[in-house]
């Protein structure tokens, strides 16, 4: 149990005041012997004992009610996720709103989405509990604001095509209460409990959160209160490359094989495009028409998140992609190129000319001047000073959400967990520095160096060789490198693609000079997977996140407040008080003597 206003409990000593009055009232009296009261004594002798049980019950009825209004009063709390909250004179909430795309998803049943049902508990919550000071962040802003009207607020918290990042979130959360210097108070995090916001493939944050929270003179309190439960929900994603709209419909869980109608819209054309999906996701490619300079959409039928049901796309003429290839070796030059034209598409060089090429993959040492906006890939020279490992390296992490070396549209993973590395030089990478990849020995694999100019430099410590590392079987080295040849190839593309990352949040399609961009919602949002328990508690490590999962139906404060409990019983016990002093206690009838 617990009291929303403890400061009153102070006032429990009260209880004993009918007590201390019974006993001052005793010492107003001195007893002294009277011979004439002598046999008036022994008369009332029998009615003694019953006198004095009544004042007892009378006494005890007064002090229970004084209690019972005391605790009334207090407003206790018994049971429900309320339960625990942390009162005091001064007390501060901070909230942690997901207002990611997958809060939209309708709960099971249909009707009221997850983000509208967090809305109704938070209201219903903050009417009972009263916090002295409000905070609020919310993950598509990022940035912590005092509320003092949380009903204009809550009008605009709004659906958004966001994602979240929960950890930097919780980081920004602790690190404002710290300067704060607020000494009572709770956290709340508020989510879906989707995997991608909870970053699960970067515990390094996580540490950093944990770190930051016991940094706190006074943490806060924490409570996660999750919605796992959703309707039954498909998400789709799709791009136009080289003349084929190749798109992905991703599955919360595993389903059998179902034919499934998807509505293509081609400019003012409609059609049904029957696409058979089974497992956690499936991919298709629809053929586009040629020498077209056309936008379009691909909508699922009506599941139980419509924000992820229609995805955008533009198609236009585009010139081939062009590659330039500089390299010491033949052997590497030969593994190289069949990496970045294996279908005989894309125009191989040996000649750079890096502002008209989509990528230049240099083996060796770097020109010592590169321009600005170029696209590289960069390979050690064969006599740098390497080091050999006695048993056989592995990538021990690699970003599978972004960049060169994500998950494939079917949302499996690229095989680097049993790619082997032999032979490597050790690199640094500066502060500003984006690591891709990492060997099980701390040292990086594959990563990016920051420019300020738009020049992207991605380099690599092995060399596809077999002395070197199995990097030239191509299971890793070809979508490395075509990946690579698509985000430089955007320089020239009449079709831009770019995540939504701020307000109004829009999707869809938007002319530019000379083409299109197409705006899409995060690629992590698609990834409609909950999150385990377990894998949650793993990822949190010490931190004492206490999970509560809320649904639809659920009172979240007036059902555990008992107040009005105790405000009967002390109704009872005064009326049990009243009873007992107005009834008087009759003396037992002897049997009359005959006379």
């Amino acid at each position: 149990m617990t009291f929303l206003q403890p400061a009153l409990l102070l006032a429990l000593p009260a209880v004993f005041l009918p007590l201390i009055i019974h006993l001052l009232h005793r010492q107003r009296f001195k007893k002294k012997d009277w011979g004439a009261m002598r046999f008036l004594r022994e008369a009332l002798e029998e009615q003694r004992g019953r006198r004095r049980l009544r004042h007892w019950w009378i006494l005890a009825a007064r002090m229970l009610a004084l209690a019972a209004l005391v605790l009334a009063v207090a407003r206790p709390l018994v049971g429900g996720w309320l339960a625990g909250w942390v009162g005091g004179h001064d007390r501060t909430l901070f909230l942690v709103l997901d207002r990611s795309l997958s809060m939209e998803r309708e709960l099971s049943g249909g009707g009221e989405t997850k983000r509208g049902a967090a809305m109704a508990h938070l209201t219903e919550a903050l009417e009972t509990l009263r916090p002295t000071s409000l905070w609020v962040l919310d993950t598509a802003h990022g940035v912590p604001e005092r509320v003092e009207d949380w009903a204009t607020y809550q009008g605009e918290m709004g659906a958004t095509q966001s994602g979240a990042n929960l950890s930097e979130a919780l980081l920004t959360s602790f690190q404002k209460w710290e300067s704060l210097g607020e000494s009572i108070g709770e956290c709340w995090v508020v989510s879906d409990g989707q995997a991608s916001s909870w970053r699960a493939d970067h515990p390094e944050q996580w540490a950093d959160v944990e770190a930051a929270y016991r940094r706190l003179t006074s943490p806060p309190k924490l409570r996660l209160l999750t919605f796992p439960e959703g309707a039954p929900n498909r998400a789709i994603r799709c791009r136009v490359k080289r003349g084929l709209l190749q798109g992905t419909i991703l599955q919360g869980q595993e389903s059998e094989a179902a034919r499934l109608p998807l509505t293509l819209i081609v400019g003012e054309q409609e059609r049904v495009h029957e696409v058979e999906v089974s497992g956690r996701s499936t991919t298709f490619e629809i053929a586009m028409p040629e020498r077209a300079s056309i936008t379009g959409l691909i909508r699922l039928p009506a599941d139980g998140n419509a924000a992820d049901n229609v995805a955008h796309f533009a198609v236009a003429e585009e010139r081939p992609p062009r590659v330039g290839l500089q390299c010491e070796d033949p052997d590497i030059q030969a593994i190289l190129a069949l990496a970045a034209d294996p279908l005989g598409e894309i125009a191989v060089e040996t000649t750079v000319n890096a502002q008209s090429q989509a990528l230049v993959i240099c083996q060796g040492a770097l020109p010592e001047e590169i321009p600005p906006g170029t696209h590289w890939l960069c390979f050690p020279p064969i006599d740098a000073a390497s080091e050999t490992s006695e048993t056989t390296l592995r990538i021990a992490r690699w970003d599978q959400q972004v960049g060169p070396l994500r998950d494939t549209r079917n949302g499996d993973a690229l095989p680097l967990a049993s790619m082997q590395t032999f032979r490597y030089v050790p690199r640094g990478v500066a502060e500003q520095g984006r690591l891709w990849a990492t060997l099980a020995n701390g040292q990086p694999w594959l990563w990016q160096s920051p420019h300020d100019d738009g020049r992207v430099v991605t380099s690599c410590v092995t060399l596809p060789q077999e002395d070197w590392s199995t990097l030239g079987d191509g299971l890793v080295l070809v979508p490395l490198v075509q990946r690579l040849i698509d985000a430089g190839q955007e320089r020239f593309a009449r079709v831009r693609w770019k995540p939504v990352t701020e307000a109004p949040w829009d999707v869809g399609v938007a002319p530019e000079e000379g083409g299109w961009t197409v705006w899409q919602r995060p690629f992590t949002e698609d990834d409609t997977t909950i999150l385990a328990e377990e894998i949650l508690a793993d990822l949190v490590g010490d931190l004492p996140l206490e999970p509560f999962a809320l649904s639809s139906g659920e009172s979240s404060a007036e059902s555990s407040e008992w107040w009005r409990l105790f405000l009967v019983v002390a109704l009872a016990f005064l009326l049990m008080e009243s009873i007992l002093t107005k009834v008087p206690v009759r003396a037992r009838q002897e049997p009359s003597l005959p006379r």
